[in-house]
C-alpha cells in the first residue's frame, strides 16, 4: 500500500491493514532467523567435518557428499583439488572411484531387477542437437543426434510370476497367430472400453 491509502483507511479507523503488515513483517523475520540458525548449523558441520577430516582421512562422509555433487556440476578438477585440501571435499580420484562403484552397484541392482521377471521397460526417443562452433565444409556432419533412453520399474502392488503367465492365452487370441480361423479371434472396438467399467445411471437421467 502508499502513502495515500494507509492515510485513507486510518482515517477511516481501520486497523486491519495495519494489522496485516504487522502480520508479514513478522512471518518475514521468522523465515530469516529460520534461515540464519539453518545456516549456523550448516557451518558447524563442516568445522567439524574439517577437523574431523585433518585427524583421519576416512571421516569424509560429508566430502564424498560434496565431491559427489561437484562432480554432478561439471565442477573443474582444480577446484576441487583445492576443496579437496581444505578438507570439504575428495579428490579427483576418488570421485571417479565412488562414481564407477555406485554405477556397478546400479549394473547389478538393474540386472536383479530384469531376472526377477517381474520388471516392465520403458523406452525414451530424444534429439540432441550438438552445433560446431567453427563448422566446415571438409567437416560438415551431421549435428542432430537421434537417442533412445530407457528405464526398467519395478512393478509393485503384489504382482506375483503367476500373474504373468498369460503369454499361450495371449497367443490364442492374437491376430498374428495364423493358425487360428478368424472366426475364434474375439473383436474388440473402442466402445468395448467404455464398458469396463460401467457407470450407474444419473438421478437426473442426463448422459454425456
Amino acid at each position: 500500500l502508499d502513502m495515500e491509502e494507509m492515510e485513507y483507511w486510518a482515517a477511516l479507523g481501520d486497523d486491519e491493514v495495519e494489522a496485516e503488515e504487522e502480520a508479514v513483517e513478522k512471518k518475514r523475520i521468522k523465515i530469516v532467523r529460520k534461515c540464519q540458525i539453518a545456516l549456523h548449523h550448516i557451518k558447524i558441520v563442516i568445522i567439524i567435518s574439517m577437523l574431523m577430516h585433518s585427524q583421519s582421512q576416512k571421516c569424509n562422509a560429508l566430502a564424498a557428499v560434496n565431491g559427489l555433487f561437484f562432480h554432478s556440476c561439471n565442477t573443474p578438477d582444480k577446484v576441487i583439488k583445492a576443496l579437496a585440501h581444505m578438507g570439504i571435499s575428495i579428490s579427483p580420484y576418488a570421485i571417479g572411484t565412488a562414481v564407477h562403484s555406485l554405477s556397478r552397484q546400479s549394473a547389478e541392482a538393474i540386472q536383479e531387477i530384469g531376472q526377477s521377471l517381474l520388471a516392465a521397460y520403458s523406452y525414451d526417443n530424444f534429439d540432441i542437437n550438438l552445433p560446431m562452433k567453427t563448422p566446415r565444409i571438409e567437416k560438415s556432419s551431421e549435428t542432430l543426434l537421434h537417442l533412445t533412453s530407457s528405464d526398467i520399474l519395478l512393478l509393485d502392488h503384489g504382482v506375483m510370476k503367476e500373474d504373468l503367465h498369460c503369454s499361450q492365452e495371449l497367443w490364442e487370441r492374437s491376430p498374428l497367430n495364423f493358425t487360428l480361423s478368424s472366426m475364434s479371434i474375439p473383436r474388440y472396438d473402442f466402445d468395448n472400453l467404455l464398458k469396463l467399467h460401467p457407470e450407474s445411471a444419473h438421478l437426473s437421467n442426463l448422459t454425456w
